[in-house]
């Protein structure tokens, strides 16, 4: 006997003996009665599938493949069935639950799949009957006698087969016996490749070839009993399973081909391997074909899920399928053409052309990672052609606005989704149709539409029915031949320039797959252009927040934090990407406002003994309940009645400013009666139904203005909101609940609040409190495992992915798993300090004596909030102890400090009191630091003391919090390390540097620059409308690569291409490195731009890089420095999930510090990859994506090593970050520049926060105008 039915001579034997152990009695026991009567359709199956000594052998062989069924279940390592463990540490709970569950279900598995092997029988057309699948018998395996295909899919039509099927109609006899036959054929072609498989072994006299067809043996075995698992639970569970074809036939018979392919390729031939892969393929549509026959009539899906382990243990890459051979070979190729390339064409992107990749990288360890990205299938390999119709709206009478904004649009929001609905609706179901809802219609035909291409709908379930034009324009002819075309060679001639590429056919596929999502607006709700969130229903996934506390109390909040999915699909090399990931956000709570204001404490409009609490209280509900769409109940005008509903947008609470008009509001025939609010408390702002008056008017229309006024009123006379609602209508309101404006501030219309409910699905972009900030930061933060599952499975639901019709009509499938991707991770540099080198662990490591401390500060001041004696001693002996352990641990000398020792500022005696202290202190001591010793941390008092030490004074200043300054056992020590590395950097001083040696870096002629754009988002209730944008922009002085002095500036708000103060600012950082460097201007630039999509790519090089070397050009004369132009970008949604333990890091799961990724998932000639530098400690690592879009430098010195040079430094400068002792997520010169724009935000606080204090600096900021920091600052690293 061969090596191959030795081993699976023995394997076939371990498990006749595991289920053995599942032997079910002789006789019917009451066990198998309850069974019965629990289920009376398969009492018969019971009683029939009992083993006895006559039963025959296929019986026997059905009886052990449905106990091995069971099996699996319990102890397949991939079964869906998490283990458990009871209080007594044995292994129980749904374990036993799941185990007991299948030997219930043997009794339907066996019916039905004797009934399958008899109908087998009946088609064999020689009359003796179709043998059960060898590897069924509890006794032998033998694959030399049938080829381990015809196993495999024998196997699994089986298993799919003993699927409970309820009411199901018979599978069709002629198509079944038609597909039994074709599978017959594909099994001897299979046979045939195994025999070319023998016959090229013992030709090349390779004694391999047993192992080779025995590890496919073993793989496909382990793809069979997960899929056993995966179908018994389902049948435990009663589920049926639909779409088999893609499940089994795809799914099962796709990854087993990837073994086969992958064993065979390595083992023997790679010509023989082809024939063995086609033939598989072929068998894998027969056996869909099969499953689809015979599972027709079920009404369920089975979703496959993602299986990774962190437990080495277990055999989690069994299951894990290899990234695909065909598009590595395809990047390969695509790789050495553009080697071929001469290489003055690949260099310099001087003419706006982008640089393409040298080369992909090869340093490193490999690894293997799920990344959350589904393949999508072009079933239409020739290319089909859609059509796009871009969509403007007007009434009747107007000229339509195309390039109107959603601010000047006449209609937008829900209404805009109502007015295209109706209109898709009018051209009805005559050819498929996809739309976003808002400018863009996409189909697969031209549509019938009127000559002019208007269409005019009404919509009717408004307060007065609307007349609307819907302008349909074009169509436009979208290629999907031309996308193929590029995806094949990553080559697009005609859009040279253009990124990101093919954009009119990639937008028009993200309409197409976003529909079914967006079409079902009641229960989904989409943020922009990718987000969405089951916003109602089963799927909702909100946060539990912590309770609010107004007073003493915890109470409801007015917001909800909701998890969604994000979707867009992407090019990728050689195929169609759509990348999924998990996303959250922020909505308005969609609850009755009554409810919810008696859930806040509101409800005391009548019962309030703490107004000015009660005000700031309501304004924050006010805050979230401006512009929020409602359902408005109307009461019925008679008794008996019917409540009508209307949805609408609301003004918010009832305000005693409502009716006031601005200078520059016109008066208008409509206008209304200002209302009154008397009675109301002085100085309070809102108002009840009780105290609110409004005039009541006559109506104007013919038929109710022959209406009488309601019984005790009077038209043309003011009367409360309560008397009107019970005089009209016999309601009596609740007037402790603060009354809603559901008009506008100028022309209010007064509804209570019991008669108003929030509609769900409303997003909000508002400033959350700190409690608010943990609450999202607590629910956001979910292991990879949980993400990668939950895109999975929850995703695919949410965004109908699966069995979608109108996919298929367009000619679109989305794969069910996730693909796999090569990556490496790099090896971390050695830390050098000044007494010892240290290595990092997981992205860390412990500091030591600083390289470089600052000179010893001789004239230092602290300033203190505390009004009691004892504790303010105890500032003092702490702020001694602080500055002993810093000079002891970190080498940073103090000097006492000056006297008095202490100044007392007043938390609450606003900006004056710290000012004064500052005045005191600084023009008189000439101080080299204040340190301020804050109660508390809020972001106003830390802004001020920014704001007077960095613009006003120009002296350092540190902030340091009380509680773990002057706790009970004095100051942390890892505190006073991490307030030590900051201080040091501030005052010039030098942290660690790299042992390992960078040529390009240590040469001491190559600048590291990075620059930022803040814009005016997340802004206060209170913050000016003018804000600017904020530029920041920093630069290293010398090759150690420690200190980074910023040039800030502002520019138009929400503008992201820099203007020409980017000349000033680059020049400034080239005269203060020539300054630092004797005299030498920098030979090599690196740049690092941060923040910008690659839509901005190309206005990056034709805006940006020109303003660079114009500023080079006016220092260097001819000889200007290179170039290499990096974007780097943190907010992407790509995410890379761990395969097996040795790539992943323990604590959170994530992919180890130092992963990077340059293929799989990037363009081939793209110059991108991805770094994951950090170890994150908690939720899922999201890895920095940087694209080189100017190289001048890399490929010249490094040629085909270029990549390996750029991803090494780009992760090396990840442990330069001065300010922490742990690698960062992103490039050091992208965060300073981040720091140095969110400083610039804090200096200009009046701006972006609304103080209510008037700023304290000189040339105090204003619309338009923003702080400047101080001379004396500008060229240190003041921002850290």
């Amino acid at each position: 006997m061969s090596a191959v039915a030795a081993a699976e001579s023995k394997m076939a034997t371990n498990h006749a003996t595991v289920g053995g152990s599942f032997t079910a009695p002789a006789t019917r026991t009451d066990a198998n009665k309850s069974a019965s009567e629990a289920n009376p359709s398969t009492a018969s199956a019971a009683v029939t599938a009992t083993p006895s000594p006559s039963t025959s052998a296929r019986e026997k062989a059905v009886v052990s493949s449905s106990r091995r069924a069971a099996h699996a279940v319990r102890h397949h390592p991939y079964s869906q069935v998490e283990r458990t463990t009871d209080s007594t540490g044995t292994r129980g709970g749904s374990d036993n639950k799941v185990a007991q569950d299948g030997l219930t279900a043997e009794a339907s598995l066996r019916a039905e799949a004797i009934a399958y092997m008899e109908k087998r029988h009946a088609l064999d057309e020689n009359g003796t009957g179709i043998s059960p699948p060898p590897w069924f018998m509890p006794d032998r395996f033998a694959p030399s006698s049938r080829p381990i295909t015809k196993n495999l899919s024998a196997g699994i039509i089986f298993i799919i087969l003993s699927v409970p099927q309820e009411s199901s109609p018979p599978c069709p006899v002629a198509a079944t016996k038609a597909a039994v036959v074709k599978e017959e054929v594909v099994a001897t072609k299979v046979d045939a490749a195994t025999r070319a498989v023998r016959e090229e072994a013992a030709a090349t006299k390779v004694a391999k070839e047993e192992v080779a067809v025995l590890r496919v043996a073993v793989a496909t075995r382990e793809v069979r009993e997960v899929r056993e698992a995966a179908v018994a639970i389902r049948a435990v569970k009663g589920v049926a399973v639909v779409d088999t074809s893609k499940v089994v036939g795809d799914a099962v018979m796709a990854e087993a081909s990837k073994a086969v392919a992958a064993v065979v390729m390595e083992e023997a031939s790679k010509a023989v391997a082809a024939v063995v892969v086609e033939a598989f393929k072929e068998a894998a549509a027969v056996v869909a074909e099969l499953c689809r026959l015979t599972m027709m009539s079920m009404g369920k899906s089975l979703t496959p899920k993602l299986s990774f382990r962190a437990n080495s243990r277990v055999r989690a890459n069994k299951s894990v399928p290899v990234p695909d051979p065909a598009i590595t070979a395809l990047e390969d190729k695509l790789i050495q053409v553009d080697v071929s390339t001469t290489m003055a064409d690949l260099s310099v992107s001087k003419d706006g052309r982008f640089p393409v990749r040298p080369a992909f990288g090869t340093e490193g360890q490999p690894v293997v990672l799920w990344a959350n990205y589904f393949k999508v299938d072009l079933k239409d390999k020739k290319g089909a052609t859609f059509y796009k119709y871009s969509l403007t709206v007007n009434k009747p009478g107007e000229k339509p606005t195309p390039e109107a904004s959603s601010e000047t649009r006449p209609v937008a929001g829900k209404k805009l989704e109502k007015v295209i609905r109706a209109a898709l609706d009018f051209l009805g179901p005559k050819i498929p149709i996809a739309s976003e809802f808002k400018q863009q219609v996409v189909t697969t035909k031209k549509l019938e539409l009127p000559a002019d291409g208007v269409v005019k709908i009404t919509l009717s379930d408004t307060a007065k029915p609307e007349q609307w034009n819907v302008n349909f324009n074009g169509p436009e002819l979208v290629q999907i031949s031309e996308l193929q075309k590029f995806l094949a060679t990553m080559v697009d001639r005609e859009n040279q320039d253009t990124f990101p590429k093919r954009p009119v056919e990639i937008d028009a596929l993200n309409v197409v797959i976003g529909h079914t999502a967006r079409a079902d607006s009641e229960k989904v709700a989409v943020v922009g252009k990718g987000r969405f969130f089951a916003a109602a229903g089963a799927q909702v996934d909100a946060a539990p927040l912590k309770p609010s506390r107004f007073g003493d109390a915890p109470r409801e909040r007015p917001i909800q934090i909701l998890r969604g999915y994000s979707m867009s699909v992407r090019p990728g090399t050689g195929r169609l990407l759509a990348n999924t990931n998990v996303t959250h956000g922020v909505f308005r709570n969609p609850v009755p406002l009554s409810e919810l204001f008696k859930k806040m404490g509101l409800a005391k409009m009548e019962t309030c003994e703490d107004f000015a609490r009660y005000g700031r209280q309501l304004k924050d509900v006010n805050r979230v309940l401006s512009r929020a769409r409602v359902e408005h109940r109307i009461p019925p005008s008679k008794k008996g009645g019917l409540w009508t509903k209307i949805n609408k947008a609301i003004a918010g609470l009832c305000m005693t400013s409502d009716g006031k008009k601005g200078p520059k509001d016109k008066p208008s025939a409509t206008d209304r009666a200002a209302p009154k609010f008397d009675g109301t408390m002085p100085g309070f702002d809102f108002s009840s139904a009780r105290y609110t008056s409004f005039l009541l008017d006559a109506p104007k229309d013919s038929e109710a203005a022959k209406l009488p006024p309601p019984k005790g009123l009077k038209f043309g006379q003011y009367c409360t909101v309560e008397q009107f609602f019970k005089a009209r209508y016999d309601i009596t309101l609740d007037v402790n609940l603060p009354l809603i404006n559901t008009g506008t501030r100028q022309q209010p219309i007064y509804i209570p609040a019991e008669h108003i409910t929030i509609l769900p699905g409303q997003p909000l972009k508002m400033k959350l409190s700190p409690d608010e900030q943990d609450d999202m930061i607590n629910f956001a933060c979910r292991s990879p495992k949980e993400n990668a599952l939950s895109i999975a499975s929850s995703a695919r639901q949410l965004l109908g992915l699966d069995n979608n019709p109108l996919l298929r009509s367009f000619g679109l499938e989305v794969d069910k798993q996730l693909i796999t991707v090569p990556g490496r991770v790099l090896t971390p540099p050695t830390i050098r300090y000044l007494n010892k080198d240290t290595t990092p662990m997981d992205g860390s490591w412990q500091t030591a004596k600083l390289l470089r401390p600052c000179n010893r500060i001789e004239k230092w001041a602290w300033i203190h909030f505390e009004t009691r004696a004892p504790v303010r001693q105890q500032i003092q002996d702490s702020l001694d102890t602080f500055t002993n352990l810093l000079f002891a641990n970190q080498g940073i000398e103090f000097r006492p400090a000056i006297r008095p020792a202490g100044m007392y500022a007043s938390a609450g005696g606003g900006a004056e009191s710290i000012e004064s202290k500052f005045a005191a202190l600084v023009p008189k001591q000439q101080l080299q630091l204040i340190i301020v010793v804050l109660p508390n941390i809020t972001a106003e008092l830390y802004n001020r003391v920014k704001l007077l030490g960095d613009v006003k004074y120009g002296v350092p200043t540190l902030c340091m919090q009380q509680q773990k300054l002057a706790g009970p056992k004095g100051p942390n020590l890892t505190y006073v390390v991490n307030v030590g590395v900051k201080l040091n950097l501030k005052l010039g001083g030098q942290n660690h540097q790299l042992k390992e040696s960078v040529p390009l870096i240590n040469s001491g002629e190559t600048m590291v620059v990075g620059y930022d754009v803040t814009h005016p988002t997340n802004l206060a209730p209170r913050a000016g409308k003018n804000a600017p944008s904020l530029v920041g922009l920093v630069a290293s002085v010398d090759k150690l690569l420690n200190q980074w002095p910023a040039y800030v500036w502002s520019m138009t708000g929400k503008r992201e291409m820099l203007d020409e103060e980017l000349v000033r600012g680059f020049k400034s950082r080239l005269e203060l490195w020539r300054k630092r460097n004797s005299g030498k201007l920098p030979k090599n630039l690196v740049i690092f731009r941060d923040g910008v999509s690659e839509g901005q790519f190309a206005q990056v090089i034709e805006k940006e890089l020109p303003f660079i070397r114009q500023a080079c050009a006016e220092l260097y004369g001819k000889n200007t420095p290179r170039i290499t132009l990096i974007v780097s970008v943190k907010r992407h949604q790509t995410r890379f999930y761990p395969t097996n333990s040795q790539g992943i890091h323990k604590a959170s799961h994530s992919p180890k510090d130092g992963t990077v990724v340059d293929r799989g998932v990037t363009g081939a000639r793209t110059w991108d990859f991805f770094v994951q530098a950090h170890a994150s400690l908690k939720g899922t690592a999201r890895p920095a994506h940087y694209t080189v879009l100017v190289d001048e430098i890399f490929r010249a010195d490094y040629k085909q090593k270029a990549a390996n040079a750029l991803e090494q430094l780009t992760y090396f400068m990840c442990f330069q970050y001065g300010r922490a002792t742990k690698a960062v997520s992103i490039c050091p010169p992208a965060y300073y520049a981040d720091l140095v724009c969110t400083r610039a935000r804090a200096h200009n606080q009046d701006l972006f926060e609304g103080s209510d204090t008037a700023s304290l600096a000189s040339g105090a900021a204003g619309p338009g105008r923003t702080n400047t920091v101080h001379k004396d600052l500008q060229d240190t690293m003041y921002y850290v």
